[in-house]
């Protein structure tokens, strides 16, 4: 199952994800040993946080991530670092930043410092240099516009003028209008 849930995002046909997790999660087995060892059991969390993800809905993506990296081994450093490479970006568009100390620890503080720090700030020059200086990296694992988005509401909730996004990280449209100079000064300072 887990082969197949690698292979959709392969070929890029996330839609078939859910052919695959429907049936195991109407039967309660995404927890249980049938799937296989608990190796199993935490890649199916990985992958169906990583659709959740895909699919806006960032509070079962953090759910799943989170189990799929709490769960994995002390020697597994690779799988905590490729559940952290989704995890952080959907914590950060749930206003949850992480520390410093958890970058370099499994070595990220490279990929994601001038991100957090340009958010904790509000520093919009820093956050655009450090997405990037990542770009590619962070497309490639799809995780770019989620980042873009933090951006967005980051920027509106440090300069008060209550541009507010939902849990999903979705800025109305009202907020939005009512927040065009705000909007102009990100496009400004995206383009300078």
């Amino acid at each position: 199952m887990n082969l197949l849930f690698k292979s959709y995002f392969k070929l890029n046909t996330l839609r078939l994800c859910k052919n695959i997790s429907r049936p195991v999660e109407a039967k309660g087995l995404s927890t249980a040993l049938p799937l296989g060892g608990m190796g199993e059991i935490l890649t199916y969390q990985y992958y169906t946080g990583r659709v959740a993800m895909f699919e806006d809905n960032y509070e079962g993506a953090e759910k799943a991530l989170m189990k799929a990296y709490k769960g994995a081994p002390k020697g597994c450093e690779k799988n905590k670092r490729m559940c952290l490479g989704y995890l952080i970006p959907v914590r950060m568009i749930r206003g949850c930043l992480p520390t410093e100390e958890l970058l370099v620890k499994y070595g990220l503080k490279n990929v994601y410092w001038d991100i957090v720090e340009g958010m904790r700030t509000g520093n919009i020059r820093m956050f655009m240099q450090g997405l990037n200086n990542n770009q590619r990296l962070f497309i490639s694992k799809g995780t770019y516009l989620l980042l873009e988005k933090c951006k967005v509401r980051r920027a509106g909730e440090k300069d008060g003028r209550g541009c507010r996004s939902d849990n999903k990280g979705i800025v109305p449209p009202s907020n939005v209008t009512n927040n065009l100079p705000l909007v102009a000064s990100l496009l400004t300072a995206a383009c300078s």
